[in-house]
């Protein structure tokens, strides 16, 4: 930026025009090119100019501002990027309307993604870091709410994960497969965040009726296969096998070539 440039056509062999170069790397819409060359026509030296690509940018690497701008500087520096002024603070601001439309249309679960709100907001995961933080927002494992917010079912969402549950305690150790019940992905997904249902491998199970086959396994003895508890809980193999690696993956019991045992009931 602020080079001078002739155009030549070579064709004539004339100079048909010239100027100064205010943005090397100009939007390809012309509207944003009139408005952006307007901030940019106004600056006298680099540290303006940077000012004028960062107002028209919102965010541009240090690097890369510097070499635009002929070694100006402005902005807020946030690690590797500098912001225009009150770009932050304006992003800051309009987080929280993003978090409660998202959270208005998915009002069982307990926040916005997080990973979202980058491309979202057009930002790396490191200014969103920031941008929570400055909105006052509250980070809920992987989601992003106000604090204090809890998602609360209506009526309706309610009576249907009962009834879901209801299905799952009568169906004991031997549920269908999820994929052949009639749920909706959002009471599973609420259930299972508020640990009423626990999820084995394609089936799901309430968290009291796991907690049953844990409390019982000693039943099972000192060392057992998958074809014990088979035969033990009375279901099938294509119950017995997600139940035996979820007990795996849980750290409850440890297995040894074919055999399982309880933790910490080794010999």
């Amino acid at each position: 930026a602020g080079d001078r440039f002739v155009l030549r056509d070579v064709g004539r062999q004339q100079v048909v025009g010239g100027g100064t170069v205010l943005d090397p790397s100009p939007p390809a819409r012309r509207r944003d090119l009139v408005e952006r060359a307007s901030v940019l026509v106004a600056a006298g030296d680099p540290d303006e100019l940077a000012a004028g690509l960062l107002a028209a940018r919102g965010s541009v690497a240090s690097e890369t501002l510097a070499r635009l701008s002929g070694g100006g500087d402005a902005g807020e520096r946030l690690g590797e990027l500098r912001f225009a002024d009150g770009h932050l603070t304006d992003a800051a601001t309009a987080l929280p309307e993003i978090v409660d439309r998202y959270t208005t249309r998915w009002p069982l679960r307990p926040g916005h993604p997080k990973a979202e709100l980058a491309d979202a907001l057009g930002q790396t995961p490191a200014v969103v870091d920031v941008l929570i933080e400055r909105a006052g927002l509250a980070e809920v494992g992987p989601w992003v709410a106000r604090p204090g917010y809890e998602p609360t079912p209506g009526d309706d969402d309610a009576a249907a994960m009962d009834d879901f549950e209801d299905r799952l305690a009568k169906a004991g150790l031997a549920p269908e497969r999820l994929d052949e019940q009639v749920v909706d992905p959002e009471h599973l997904g609420f259930l299972v965040r508020a640990g009423r249902v626990v999820r084995v491998g394609p089936f799901a199970y309430r968290t009291a009726t796991l907690d049953d086959c844990v409390d019982r396994l000693p039943e099972l003895g000192e060392a057992w296969t998958v074809a014990d508890l088979r035969d033990h809980f009375g279901i099938s193999r294509k119950h017995a096998v997600p139940l035996v690696e979820w007990l795996d993956a849980e750290h409850i019991t440890r297995r040894i070539g074919d055999l399982r045992s309880l933790r910490g009931s080794e010999s």
